[in-house]
């Protein structure tokens, strides 16, 4: 693996977890409206 080809996985990697991580944020407001 060159490092180009290492960078770009770091990204898409970090964007997944961004996507991941905001999802998770809006269920847990989602859930915590409920109560």
């Amino acid at each position: 693996m060159t490092v180009n080809e290492i960078l770009i996985f770091i990204k898409v990697i970090m964007s997944v977890l961004a996507i991941i991580g905001s999802i998770g944020i809006c269920i847990y407001l989602w859930i915590d409206r409920r109560r």
